[in-house]
């Protein structure tokens, strides 16, 4: 969802942005008056940012508000100076914008809503902008934890394509036919040999507590795929906790539990920052 990060460039907010879509190998850019020094390192390409053609600040703001779908402002308390500049910009153009006050949200949280917001407006070029470095907290390093974990999130997102959606007229390959499992186990490493990275990633940061939703989404492809419907109890009675009045339909709750705890043990996944 996320293809491309904009900002001034001043050193804080806007540069950990940047320097985020530069570890993420995500597409960046923005605008900077003409002849503004670039604070902590000469004009380079690293960042691929543009100067105007005047050394208006405001117009070089403008620009990157324009430029972007929506603008995300970092901020410390009431916004001022460039926050506030921006703000006004956006709700000039009727752009999409959101403020993350550190002050009374925490790191994750901060991530999480960003996260949210970019997916409810479908959001993909995004302007961000903040406080230099400076006036307050750490608010590189603060910025950049809080920017890395929630475009991860978003890139290792699996809502635009699932992998367990399974359609009536969906032909069945030999290729695809592993077998029907024997045990738990059986089936959590043939689901596990079907994700990709990223839908891998996805499941494993995922706190326990969300895996009865995930289950549910899952139950119907679990329950067709091993042919749980079938009333196989040689599978069922291979995990002792369980009795026949749970099965089928808390076997993929089990399942589902049991892939998340592979995963967390694997070493082959994308751990998102907390």
């Amino acid at each position: 969802m996320i293809k491309k990060i904009i900002s001034g460039g001043e050193v804080g907010v806007e540069q950990a942005a940047l320097d985020v879509a530069v570890k993420l190998g995500v597409a960046r850019g923005g605008w900077v008056p003409k002849w503004r020094k670039i604070e902590n390192g000469p004009f380079t390409n690293k960042y691929r940012l543009q100067e105007m053609p005047h050394a208006n600040y405001s117009q070089a703001t403008e620009q990157n508000v324009l430029d972007s779908d929506g603008t995300l402002i970092i901020s410390q308390g009431e916004l001022i100076a460039s926050s506030a500049l921006n703000r006004r910009f956006a709700e000039r153009h009727k752009r999409p914008w959101a403020c993350i006050d550190l002050n009374i949200t925490i790191a994750f949280q901060a991530a999480q809503k960003i996260e949210s917001w970019i997916k409810n407006h479908r959001l993909e070029v995004v302007n961000v902008t903040g406080p230099k470095e400076g006036e307050g907290l750490d608010i590189y390093k603060i910025a950049s934890d809080i920017l890395e974990t929630a475009f991860q999130m978003l890139l290792i997102d699996m809502d635009r394509y699932d992998p367990f959606s399974v359609s009536d007229n969906a032909e069945t390959k030999p290729d695809d036919f592993i077998g029907l499992p024997k045990t738990v186990e059986n089936a959590v490493d043939a689901l596990f040999s079907r994700l990709s990275f990223n839908e891998r990633s996805k499941i494993a940061n995922m706190p326990k507590e969300k895996l009865t939703g995930l289950s549910s989404s899952l139950s119907a492809y679990i329950k067709n795929e091993f042919r749980l419907w079938e009333g196989e109890d040689e599978f069922i009675k291979t995990y002792h906790p369980l009795s026949e009045d749970d099965y089928p339909d808390d076997v993929s709750l089990i399942i589902v539990t049991e892939l998340w705890k592979k995963l967390q043990e694997s070493d082959n996944i994308l751990r998102v920052i907390k």
